[in-house]
């Protein structure tokens, strides 16, 4: 005999979203905007909080385009080509996920599976004057002054300590 479960169990690929503000104007898909907008609609038990694709939103620039959450960036991420001119953003290393990943389980070293199985994208730009959206954080990039650097994931440096990758 099997007890059946009082309460429903936690649907691991329930996407991640920013909470429902319906005040705010909506932001300006520029480089680092979230591009799937999505609301989440929270229950008193938070195993059935639910989140709903809202219409998604079109990024700036020409050449421009949106790194879903599927391919790794929780809450999506508005990117395209590196542009000196952008103000807003900063030339950065996207990792090739399929490539990386498989580069990663053959046991490599991160090192060099980050070096082989990149592409250059434009990341938003970040300084003590100019913040990452919400959700993700500053990190200090390469060829940058101290104190510049490009919004990040904050999962990207969780991976590489929880998974070994340093």
């Amino acid at each position: 005999m099997h007890a059946a479960l009082s309460t429903l169990r936690p649907d691991p690929f329930r996407p991640l979203a920013e909470p429902d503000n319906t005040s705010a104007a909506p932001e300006k898909a520029t480089v680092g905007a979230s591009c799937e907008p999505t609301r989440i609609t929270p229950s008193a038990n938070p195993w059935l909080d639910r989140a709903v694709k809202l219409p998604r939103a079109a990024c700036d620039g020409v050449f421009s385009g949106c790194e879903k959450t599927s391919v790794g960036f929780p809450g999506d991420m508005c990117s395209g080509p590196c542009d000196p001119l952008d103000r807003n953003g900063i030339c950065g290393s996207i990792a090739i996920l399929s490539d990386c990943n498989q580069c990663l389980a053959a046991n490599k070293p991160f090192g060099e599976c980050l070096g082989k199985h990149t592409r250059p994208g434009n990341l938003r730009s970040c300084s003590a004057q100019q913040s990452c959206r919400d959700d993700f954080i500053c990190a200090q990039a390469e060829g940058q002054a101290e104190g510049h650097g490009a919004c990040i994931p904050p999962y990207f440096l969780f991976q590489m300590r929880v998974d070994g990758h340093s």
